[in-house]
């Protein structure tokens, strides 16, 4: 009688990201997905601040500074941004957490990472500009909805990214 064992899964490393922390802070971490990392990405990029990311092993990493995860599972680059940077920042529509937005807030609480979650009713400029400071944040993850959850938010995260940038 033979006895199989299974065979010990070799874990892959995720590769560190290279965040260039000289220029102006906070360097935005996210995975370029559609919606709100995408706009907050784009606004990063077209203010001239770091950026870099995990994105899914599904998606190519098209910008710099991105790298792939092991996995094609899309929430496997949302838990390598939460632990690669010093606190969240979770752009809605409303209150309501759902989705990649739902796991990075989960993912801060397991690891004690700050995160504050904002949305247009409720926004308030000057406490978020108090957040950045008071936790001395120089590497934030920003992530929230996709575009065809919250199709009216672009507009918003530009916004919000002008006071993370005015922060800084």
């Amino acid at each position: 009688m033979t006895i199989k064992t299974s065979r010990k899964r070799k874990k892959t490393k995720r590769a560190p990201l290279k965040i260039d922390l000289r220029r102006a802070p906070p360097a935005l971490v996210c995975a370029i997905a559609d919606g709100v990392e995408q706009y907050a990405h784009a606004h990063a990029l077209g203010s001239g601040h770091a950026f870099a990311g995990y994105v899914p092993a599904t998606l190519s990493p098209a910008a710099g500074g991105t790298v792939s995860t092991t996995t094609g599972y899309p929430l496997q680059a949302v838990k390598w941004n939460v632990r690669a940077s010093q606190a969240s920042l979770i752009i809605t529509a409303d209150a309501v957490l759902f989705g990649r937005a739902l796991a990075a807030r989960e993912y801060a609480q397991r690891w004690s990472k700050p995160w504050l979650q904002v949305w247009p009713a409720d926004f308030d400029a000057a406490g978020l500009r108090r957040w950045l400071q008071t936790h001395a944040i120089r590497v934030l993850h920003v992530t929230g909805p996709a575009s065809y959850q919250a199709p009216a938010i672009e507009s918003f995260v530009d916004t919000v990214m002008a006071q993370v940038w005015a922060a800084g």
